[in-house]
């Protein structure tokens, strides 16, 4: 089952790196909107059990997209500082 999970998972985010690779910024264009928030928060999530270089190593555009938003959207260190620490203190118990 986790397998097939993975495997949907690897196709969405393909698919996504594809999407990405036409030339466009952002999902929709060269501003960010609401659908770029939504997937990056995703994708955050899903970097608290699978490894963020694992999920973006090999998703060049992916990856850039990923780092991107924080810098663009304004507040969003702020917003999300708590997740960050958190998402920090689990990663330093796993260690």
């Amino acid at each position: 089952m986790y397998a097939e999970a993975r495997k949907k998972l690897n196709a969405a985010l393909d698919h996504l790196e594809a999407h990405l690779a036409k030339g466009h910024p952002y999902l929709a264009g060269s501003d960010v909107t609401i659908a770029d928030l939504a997937l990056v928060l995703l994708v955050l999530m899903l970097s608290v059990v699978i490894d963020e270089e694992d999920l973006l190593s090999s998703r060049r555009h992916l990856a850039s997209w990923y780092h991107d938003i924080p810098k663009v959207v304004p507040h969003w260190n702020e917003v999300n500082s708590a997740f960050y620490a958190w998402k920090a203190s689990r990663k330093e118990t796993k260690q």
